[in-house]
C-alpha cells in the first residue's frame, strides 16, 4: 500500500510539472499540418503519398485533392520526417 501512495505522489508531482511547463509554454496547439492530416485522414495521406512516389500524381493535383497549395503537398504527405502523421497518430 505504501509503494501504492508513493507512486501516486510521484504521479501527481509530475503531472503538475507538465501542466505548469504547458501553460509556460508559448505553442498552444498543434501545428496546421497535424491538423489538417487528422481532418483528411491518414488513408489518404498515404494513397497520396504512395501515388506521388510512384509518379501518378503531380504536387499541384495532389494540392487540390488535399485542399493547399503545391508548396504545402510535402510537408503534409511526408511520412517519414520528424513530424510525420504516423508518428503522431
Amino acid at each position: 500500500r505504501t509503494l501504492s501512495n508513493a507512486y501516486r505522489k510521484y504521479w501527481l508531482r509530475n503531472k503538475e510539472k507538465s501542466r505548469l511547463k504547458a501553460r509556460e509554454s508559448k505553442k498552444k496547439g498543434p501545428d496546421y499540418y497535424t491538423v489538417h492530416q487528422y481532418r483528411v485522414g491518414g488513408a489518404l495521406i498515404v494513397l497520396i503519398h504512395r501515388m506521388m512516389v510512384s509518379g501518378a500524381l503531380t504536387t499541384s493535383k495532389a494540392g487540390k485533392v488535399l485542399g493547399v497549395r503545391a508548396k504545402n503537398v510535402m510537408p503534409l504527405v511526408d511520412t517519414q520526417g520528424p513530424g510525420s502523421f504516423q508518428k503522431r497518430v
